[in-house]
């Protein structure tokens, strides 16, 4: 991103300099964006707990097999497109639209599923925070482990684990998610 930005304001003073020199440069417009488009699919009439339970079950299937679920998902990949991410989907529940996103291992199978509940555009109520806990323990049978400290990336993290999965809700001023993956390694 730092040498994106670099080489447009380079550009930008070339483009500036030439601009007095009789023939101007061709133009080309360049647009940088940390957003992904919302992709046009929804699934509706679940309630958040069906929710973290369907989405789960992408864990450990193969991508393609993941495509038309939910509606249809949109691909996810790196802005250089070199690297496959995962799908994006829009899943609507309890009358609320989310973000779905899923990550992938190399052979294309569903690592790790994120649900974002807020995604920055206003402040996370502590009501939110207390309904999707409730949800995620309803979901996962186990009552959460709460890490007071703020993380590295500057969350408060809440984990459950049972059942083979490791479910964390990760809480900023104006972010939300919640993040399902298979328990092993270090989070065992």
């Amino acid at each position: 991103m730092k040498k994106t930005v670099v080489y447009m304001v380079f550009l930008g003073i070339i483009s500036a300099l030439l601009s007095g020199c009789g023939n101007k440069p061709e133009v080309t417009e360049v647009t940088i964006t940390s957003e992904v488009k919302d992709p046009e699919t929804k699934s509706e009439g679940k309630s958040a707990t069906d929710l973290l339970s369907d989405v789960s079950e992408l864990i450990g299937m193969k991508d393609e097999d993941t495509a038309e679920m939910f509606g249809g998902g949109k691909e996810n990949w790196s802005e250089d497109k070199e690297f496959y991410i995962g799908r994006i989907y829009s899943v609507e529940t309890d009358n609320e639209t989310y973000r779905v996103y899923t990550t992938c291992d190399d052979e294309s199978v569903v690592e790790s599923v994120s649900v974002w509940i807020v995604n920055g555009e206003r402040d996370v109520t502590d009501e939110e925070i207390g309904e999707w806990k409730d949800r995620v323990t309803e979901f996962i049978g186990a009552e959460p482990t709460e890490d007071p400290e703020i993380s590295e990336g500057g969350s408060i993290n809440s984990c459950w684990r049972a059942d083979g999965l490791a479910v964390s809700m990760h809480k900023m001023k104006d972010i939300l998610t919640i993040s399902i993956q298979p328990e092993v390694g270090e989070l065992k």
